[in-house]
């Protein structure tokens, strides 16, 4: 969901995530088997929707400059798996602000967390934000490939086609 400053994107959250939590306890028994897990890519934009940041959720590296990703440890893998194992959606605020190698970072260790090759574990992602803010320091946009090879630009970012974009006015 992309949209302009005030068109009510974090609303927007806000509402989507307690329609979800209500729908999700009215089918299920137990609270705790509910998991939505709402993130961003800094820790003011992640407190405006009562979430976490995207390197603590997904145990990013810090220095976002490195292209190497290291692999999760097993005691990691395993701790994130007993917190995410029942996460079906993941909600992004700030999608603007998270670049082609960040959101690739994320792919990854999803795919590692629940060994899988499958998209982002095969969970659905709602990201929202505004393309028309400053551009990313040290990253290329998420549309972009997370390349530097001159013919990747032709291609795109194939985890940025999986997204559906929606405008709010």
């Amino acid at each position: 969901m992309l949209g302009g400053a005030g068109v009510g994107k974090s609303r927007l959250i806000n509402a989507l995530t307690q329609t979800i939590l209500r729908h999700l306890n009215m089918s299920t028994a137990q609270l705790d088997s509910i998991k939505l897990l709402l993130c961003a890519p800094t820790g003011k934009a992640a407190y405006g929707i009562k979430g976490t940041t995207l390197h603590s959720a997904f145990v990013l590296p810090v220095n976002q400059c490195s292209t190497e990703l290291k692999p999760l440890s097993n005691t990691t893998r395993n701790t994130l798996w007993s917190k995410m194992r029942d996460t079906r959606l993941i909600i992004i605020n700030e999608i603007s602000m998270v670049g082609s190698r960040m959101i690739q970072q994320v792919d990854l260790h999803l795919k590692q967390i629940f060994q899988t090759s499958q998209p982002f574990a095969g969970m659905s992602l709602i990201a929202f934000g505004n393309f028309n803010q400053l551009p990313l320091v040290g990253d290329r946009y998420i549309f972009q490939p997370n390349s530097n090879n001159v013919y990747a630009d032709f291609c795109g970012n194939p985890l940025w086609e999986l997204f559906h974009i929606y405008y709010l006015t």
